[in-house]
């Protein structure tokens, strides 16, 4: 909301204060009070620019000495306003002062006055006093809201995003105020305005609106200073349009062509119009400057109203008159005007990258009134001549913990793209985490010249060790070279570990993939339930285990679990076993040759959040249970592992003990009785297909509820067995 000034305009907006303020001490209100006055009660307000206190009432005894009286006076403005204004007394004579902002005046309002002090008061009071919105000077005459002193007030502007309102006093020069109100908007955001000091303490504050801003604000209350406004420019109907941008690329270079125009009434403008504009890369502005528009139509001459919808008069260049229906924004104040498109275009050339979005924004600032079709942007996407392969992955041996093999990687590239020196990132991952990352040169030669003569026919040549210049339809049509590497890798695994080769891991390029940048195999062998995202499936009863040769996979826990796949002080194997009952599920080891682990975990593994149930130990040549609370139907999660790596065989034994039925018992909650009865009831009478039936209180299943249900439950009351 426009506190004084609001403008909704796009603009420069030049706020020039031309007065330093003089310095001085903190203000405050003085006034005395006197003998002999009659008993009664007075009633103050104090009131600064930016805070007050309204009312604060006094009684005044009739023998109260002009000090009592002061001494009353001050203890009820500390009590009342305390958080704002604070008084003194010094004999008969109180002063208030404002404690948020000590430079600003105080004023007195004597709302009504029983003891015959009020003119007394009035005089005496050295700040001034207020009285229907009117304020007047200790000596009486009225000020208003004039600026013909110096006095107090604040300062307002911003935009739609933030609007700094800085308080001032008699202690600060125009150029302190104003520089306040610059880091109050710079803070919030509103980045782009400019502070010019004038000399003298006399400063002007310029503020760059952006797209953005729904309005700009300014103004200033009770300065007394001179204010300058930049004047606004006359509105430009105005429709931009960006057309189309063609562009070459050479060596980190983009060069580009944009073409464009604009759709102006013929309005008393300059023959040649000068459109600002911005080239960004990925979003960055790399360079500013203007775009000529021109000739502009001649005004009162060329295409004008003749009646509504109907446009009469020529366009340069023999372009038609158009008739155009936008917002009433053009200078007659209506909807209805006539336009010509006049040409515009421009020529840049700017660093970039393959893969970099290079755009053209005119007229960035919204500094013409447009009809907002949001067509005055054109922009391009460097493509890059990339297509990264993952051809081979060969495993050549296992030996100790280490698995070695080959792998071949290739690029299909476009000549024009890369400098010489490509770099080709690859990475061998085990089980998804990194072991193994390359780097090979996939141009070796001080680039080549493979091109497109005429789709589908490529010439030129290619470095040497590739293959021949080929056409490539990916992801449009071009040519490129095809070049690969054999590459030797090893990495820590073992039997049923899963490898990957990446040939440049994400985040590295961000070209467009044909998904072929990635191949997978699996060692051979490995040990049953060796990892939890491939565990072993168990139903009840005795199921044999191993873990020789299994690694570990899994967290720390507090019953031995380590959790440590480097020295592998584990040897964990995974089972999950679905529950076929609801109640007491027991899940045991019998004695075995090695120091056993055991946790049980709930649904999922731990690395996937799944909470842990139990975890247990066993000594050599001992066994180790533990019981929990089932749900048929659910997953449990059993990890059995050995202390410190320790591996052999056992026997894992899963028992359910079914809960026995609790006829009566309709809430499940282990207890026959006043709340079930109250279900019961509330259903009772009503059978299957009745809003009110209950199925659970049908107790004899025969689809109604009554007696015979009520006998079940009354016969059941108490503790489920």
């Amino acid at each position: 909301m426009c506190a004084l000034a609001c403008a909704r305009v796009r603009t420069v907006l030049l706020l020039s204060l031309g007065l330093a303020l003089a310095a001085g001490p903190a203000l405050a209100t003085d006034f005395k009070f006197q003998k002999p006055t009659a008993k009664g009660k007075i009633k103050l307000g104090f009131k600064s620019l930016t805070e007050k206190c309204e009312f604060i009432e006094v009684d005044i005894a009739a023998d109260d000495t002009a000090e009592k009286k002061a001494e009353k006076i001050k203890n009820k403005i500390n009590s009342q306003c305390g958080t704002i204004f604070t008084a003194t007394v010094s004999g008969a004579t109180v002063t208030v002062k404002n404690d948020v902002h000590p430079n600003q005046k105080v004023f007195i309002h004597v709302k009504s006055d029983d003891t015959g002090e009020k003119d007394q008061i009035k005089k005496d009071n050295e700040g001034g006093w207020f009285s229907s919105g009117t304020w007047y000077e200790p000596n009486g005459t009225s000020t208003g809201r004039s600026r013909n002193t110096i006095d107090q007030g604040y300062i307002s502007i911003g935009t739609s995003r933030h609007v700094a309102n800085v308080p001032t006093g008699e202690g600060q020069t125009v150029k302190e105020l104003l520089s306040l109100a610059l880091a109050e908007l710079n803070a919030a955001g509103v980045t782009g305005t400019e502070l010019v000091d004038l000399g003298g303490g006399a400063a002007a504050l310029i503020l760059h609106p952006t797209a953005e801003d729904e309005f700009v604000e300014w103004g200033v209350d009770d300065l007394g200073l001179d204010i300058e406004f930049l004047d606004l420019p006359p509105v430009v109907k105005l429709d931009l349009l960006a057309r189309d941008i063609t562009y070459s690329y050479n060596d980190g270079v983009v060069e580009a062509l944009v073409s464009a125009s604009a759709r102006v009434g013929t309005f008393d403008l300059p023959p040649v119009l000068m459109v600002p504009y911005e080239v960004r890369v990925n979003g960055l502005v790399v360079q500013t400057g203007e775009v000529p528009f021109g000739p502009v139509p001649t005004f009162g001459v060329d295409c004008y109203i003749s009646s509504p919808s109907a446009c009469n008069g020529g366009c340069p260049f023999g372009l038609d008159c158009v008739w155009v229906d936008l917002p009433p924004r053009d200078k007659s104040g209506g909807i209805d005007y006539c336009a010509c498109d006049i040409l515009g275009g421009l020529g840049f050339s700017v660093p970039a990258n393959p893969g970099d979005e290079v755009s053209v924004v005119l007229d960035p600032y919204n500094f013409f009134e447009e009809d907002e079709e949001d067509n005055n942007e054109v922009s391009l996407t460097l493509p890059r001549r990339l297509d990264l392969q993952a051809n081979a992955l060969n495993i050549t041996s296992i030996d100790g913990g280490v698995v070695s093999g080959m792998a071949n990687v290739a690029a299909l590239i476009g000549s024009e793209q890369y400098a010489p020196g490509v770099d080709l990132f690859w990475e061998i991952r085990v089980n998804g985490v990194p072991h193994v990352v390359g780097v090979e040169i996939a141009q070796v030669a001080p680039g080549f010249t493979c091109y497109v003569q005429s789709p589908p026919n490529c010439v030129g040549s290619c470095p040497p060790g590739a293959h021949s210049c080929v056409h490539a339809e990916w992801p449009t049509d071009w040519c490129a070279c095809y070049i690969d590497f054999w590459l030797v890798w090893s990495a820590p695994a073992g039997p049923g570990d899963t490898i990957e080769l990446v040939v440049d891991g994400p985040g590295l390029h961000a070209e467009d993939r044909e998904d072929n940048n990635v191949l997978t195999a699996v060692i051979p062998g490995g040990v049953p339930g060796d990892r939890c995202d491939d565990p072993l499936i168990v139903g009840p009863g005795d199921t044999p285990f191993s873990n020789t040769g299994a690694t570990t996979d899994g967290p720390p826990e507090p019953c031995g679990f380590l959790g440590d796949p480097a020295l592998n002080t584990d040897s964990d194997i995974w089972l999950v076993h679905v529950a076929e009952c609801s109640g007491p599920l027991t899940v045991s080891l019998m004695p075995a040759g090695f120091e056993q682990l055991l946790a049980v975990y709930h649904f999922t593994c731990p690395l996937n959040g799944g909470p842990l149930l139990a975890c247990e130990a066993a000594p050599i040549g001992g066994g180790v249970a533990t019981t929990l609370p089932a749900v048929a139907g659910e997953s449990y999660v059993i990890r059995i592992g050995g202390r410190q790596g320790q591996q052999g065989t056992g026997i894992l034994t899963i028992e359910c003990a079914a809960t026995p039925p609790c006829p009566g018992d309709i809430n499940g909650d282990g207890v026959v009785g006043q709340p079930d009865l109250g279900i019961l009831l509330g259903a009772f009478g009503t059978c299957a297909g009745h809003p009110a039936y209950v199925a659970a209180a049908d107790l004899n299943q025969d689809g109604c509820i009554g007696q015979p249900d009520l006998g079940v439950l009354l016969s059941s009351w108490g503790e489920c067995p």
